[in-house]
């Protein structure tokens, strides 16, 4: 498999990970490592380590969403075996608190959310925040709430769009978790004009819409 081809199937993990395909993603990414074992010049090393590193985090982000935690783990070894930039370390040290923090290690899992701000504090925070929103515990909410809040009020007009969007997408999931439906609407709805089409914000909306048709037909 050629470079190009290589790229092309970690597109598509992506966009099925972005669908909420999990599964999907999953084999996908999977798919990515074996060829990437295989892979042969005219790919440089400094790439096929790119490579490795990126399918490796993402691989571990959809693992969290299955919950196969141990699995997850794994792949983060294998990514900061791969020399990460700061913000590689800030995406992968998140995706370790959450896997760890899910396995009842809470203090090595918090220990691990907290090295991913000082990694790179507007990633590591978002990155974070958004593995807190998945936790039961309210003690993580109100942590991903300060983190959301410190990144819009210190770096809001600093950071990309896209950045932006993404915590408006974070927020709408904490209103998710409070209950607040209509305030995570407004949410969502924000990211979705700061970047139309933010794949994340879409994926929330539609469930969000679900979950109020089911609510309205259990009444």
């Amino acid at each position: 498999m050629n470079p190009q081809e290589m790229n092309n199937l970690f597109s598509s993990a992506l966009h099925s990970a972005e669908r909420g395909d999990f599964e999907s993603a999953e084999k996908k990414y999977e798919q990515c490592l074996r060829v990437a074992q295989h892979a042969a010049p005219p790919l440089a090393q400094s790439d096929l380590a790119k490579f490795v590193r990126s399918t490796a985090i993402n691989l571990a982000q959809v693992l969290n969403k299955l919950e196969k935690f141990p699995e997850a783990l794994a792949q983060i070894d294998l990514a900061t075996l791969n020399s990460p930039t700061p913000t590689g370390w800030a995406i992968a040290l998140a995706a370790k608190g959450e896997a760890l923090c899910r396995l009842g290690r809470i203090k090595d899992g918090t220990q691990a959310f907290a090295e991913a701000v000082r990694a790179q504090p507007v990633i590591g925070s978002l990155n974070s925040a958004d593995s807190m929103t998945r936790m039961k515990s309210t003690h993580f909410l109100e942590e991903a709430q300060r983190l959301i809040d410190h990144v819009l009020n210190s770096y809001g007009d600093q950071i990309s769009p896209s950045l932006r969007a993404e915590a408006y997408t974070i927020n709408g999931k904490i209103a998710v978790r409070r209950r607040d439906l209509s305030l995570a609407y407004q949410w969502f709805s924000r990211a979705r004009r700061e970047v139309p089409g933010y794949a994340d914000a879409e994926l929330q909306m539609q469930l969000l819409r679900t979950s109020f048709d089911g609510d309205k037909r259990r009444q």
